[in-house]
């Protein structure tokens, strides 16, 4: 599609009054000084088609002021075009009009708004049917891609690289896959996600099982730090000693009932195993209960140690915080004292261009009231954007104030949390058994019968049995540590199966660093060869080796922002023309401060210039140097 301006009329528009344009095709300049229009003229283009100016805005003075700069009631704000689409002239017509009425009893008419006509071909439309047609004609965002030489660098670098990306047509990622038998990348983008979230989820499934594994030798540690300085003896050892011994004492009670076997009775021997049985029971139970509170108590002092480290994080992650809030307050407020002191001096700004520069006279009323609206307006404008700024930063050190008195209190609590935390874990209080209530009832029964002398094999057997419940809490302290140990082979096991678990993120994510470095020479290559002049970076290297997706454009090497304002004009008409020749749309490019550049970059489409000269109204298509 080719679009041309041939004709533009503004009838009281922004202080235009009455002007009349006519284009011709290939370049056309626009010139005069500064505040004659030359932009208004390229606002009154865009505002006919979309209702918005050029700096994008649809709540902009359209209407016409007096002298005073109060609006000039009752009076119509028009803008006519007649654009030749595809060699066809079609005529586009928008009109404010202010609406007035008389309430019931008044006998004046009251302003209660505006309305809007539009007309295409002198055919009057609704503002649905207005908006189609120019719809058809081209896109809004499009047009003014191709029509402003500034509008794809102001974009955001997001926006930027969705519209290169568009016109680079190097494939889906599923086709770049297939075409370079990538099967892994192949199979993430089959299971509906794409490569950016997948590289995601696998970040942070790895910084997960990093966490958990970073924890596990401090817990073997922790274990390991339980067990007795002195190495234990082989429990099957242990067992083989407490079975002996248990031998001997049968032998040994054998023995002492073929002596005692005339002199007591059988019912006194059943009565003194009977107990004795108990006995052996109550010492059995107490020593699987020391055990088990021995364990309990091992890991309550792990728990505890956990739960210290934990709080002595948070607090000093709250230190670090308040630190960081005291720095922005004071950044803050010296940023305040600076933007007051700018407002003092904007504020006590008093107009003072009353007489030509050149000639010396005074101004003409009229001129005069111009530029004091001017002046006026641009201060306003100046003194407001000096008061949000401040009520931003205001906001931002009410902020960090806030949120240094809430860590202040977190810190206290969590002190509060830590100083009850260090309370020692005292050791239970293992249990003992008390023999003597079961050797009482024992003798009891034995003094009340006479028997042989058999006090020497009694003897023995009470020594045997010290020793046997010896033995019996060894092989109780082997039994716990074997368990402990078994413990540590499991997070031993755990440790490996989460580095292997690590190995496996890593080798995928390398797969989608080799597809995203194809990606990247594939996407570079494919936008950068549309450009003459112009070429964009499109990725950041990151430190860690990964890649940043970005979008700068760049003039030989020169980032676009750090541009003369000639090249960043000519790079915007490479930018236009790629963009043209791609959607096949050509439309008139508006180039404000043309007189900054000798060599425009060559396009098809119609240019119109706007060109600063010491003219004091618009002057139309002189030959400008």
């Amino acid at each position: 599609m080719d679009i041309k301006l041939k004709t533009l009329k503004l009838t009281n528009f922004k202080g235009i009054k009455d002007l009349e344009i006519e284009f011709k095709d290939g370049m056309n300049c626009i010139c005069g000084d500064n505040a004659t229009g030359k932009t208004t003229v390229f606002d009154s283009f865009l505002w006919l088609l979309f209702g918005k100016d050029s700096s994008d805005r649809k709540d902009f003075g359209v209407k016409t002021l007096d002298s005073n700069g109060n609006e000039i009631h009752r009076i119509e704000h028009n803008v006519t075009a007649v654009i030749e689409i595809d060699g066809k002239d079609r005529t586009f017509s928008r009109t404010l009009r202010e609406k007035w009425s008389r309430k019931k009893g008044n006998t004046e008419e009251e302003y209660t708004g505006n309305d809007t006509v539009y007309e295409v071909d002198n055919v009057p439309l609704k503002m649905s049917e207005y908006q189609e047609k120019v719809a058809d004609m081209v896109d809004e965002s499009l047009f003014k891609l191709i029509t402003n030489v500034g509008q794809f660098c102001s974009m955001k670098w997001q926006e930027q690289r969705s519209v290169l990306t568009a016109i680079a047509n190097i494939g889906t990622d599923k086709e770049i896959a297939e075409s370079r038998k990538m099967t892994l990348i192949c199979e993430i983008l089959n299971s509906g996600k794409s490569i950016e979230e997948r590289a995601k989820e696998l970040a942070n499934s790895k910084k997960k099982i990093k966490k958990e594994l970073d924890t596990i030798p401090v817990r073997i540690d922790e274990i390991s730090r339980t067990f007795p300085e002195n190495e234990m003896r082989n429990a099957d050892d242990v067992k083989a000693d407490i079975e002996h011994i248990k031998n001997n004492i049968k032998a040994i009670e054998k023995e002492i009932a073929v002596i005692s076997k005339s002199d007591v009775s059988i019912q006194a021997e059943v009565e003194i195993k009977k107990i004795e049985a108990e006995m052996q029971t109550a010492i059995a139970e107490a020593n699987a209960e020391n055990s088990k509170m021995k364990a309990e108590y091992n890991e309550k002092l792990s728990i505890q140690k956990a739960k210290i480290r934990d709080i002595e994080e948070k607090i000093a992650y709250c230190k670090k915080t308040i630190n960081d809030c005291n720095k922005d307050i004071s950044n803050g407020e010296t940023m305040l004292e600076n933007l007051r002191v700018k407002y003092s001096e904007v504020y006590k700004r008093k107009f003072d261009d009353t007489v030509c520069p050149c000639c010396g006279r005074p101004w003409e009323a009229e001129d005069l009231q111009e530029k004091q609206n001017t002046f006026n307006q641009s201060k306003a404008e100046e003194m407001k954007s000096i008061n949000v700024r401040g009520q931003e930063l205001k906001a931002g050190v009410e902020y960090s104030k806030k949120l240094i008195t809430e860590k202040e209190g977190k810190i206290i609590e969590l002190t509060s949390m830590l100083e009850s935390e260090n309370g020692a874990i005292d050791l239970p209080k293992l249990i003992t058994v008390d023999t003597s209530k079961f050797t009482e009832r024992i003798e009891k029964i034995r003094n009340g019968i006479t028997k042989p002398d058999t006090s020497k094999q009694e003897e023995e057997i009470k020594n045997l049995e010290s020793k046997l419940a010896e033995l019996e809490q060894e092989l109780s302290d082997i039994n716990s540590v074997a368990k402990q140990k078994q413990r540590i082979d499991e997070l031993t096991a755990e440790i490996k199966e989460k580095s292997s678990a690590i190995a496996e993120i890593e080798k995928e994510e390398a797969e989608i660093m080799m597809f995203t470095e194809v990606k990247i020479e594939l996407l570079g290559a494919s936008i950068n060869s549309k450009f003459k002049m112009v070429k964009f970076k499109l990725y950041n290297n990151l430190i860690n080796g990964g890649y940043e997706e970005c979008c700068e454009a760049t003039v030989n090497g020169v980032p676009f922002k750090d541009l003369n304002n000639a090249a960043k004009i000519n790079a915007g008409l490479d930018i236009i023309n790629t963009l043209q020749n791609y959607h096949n749309v050509f439309a008139p490019v508006f180039i404000d401060n043309k007189e900054s550049v000798n060599q425009l970059f060559d396009i098809k489409s119609q240019i119109v210039c706007l060109i600063v000269t010491n003219d004091k109204k618009l002057i139309v298509n002189r030959e400008v140097a």
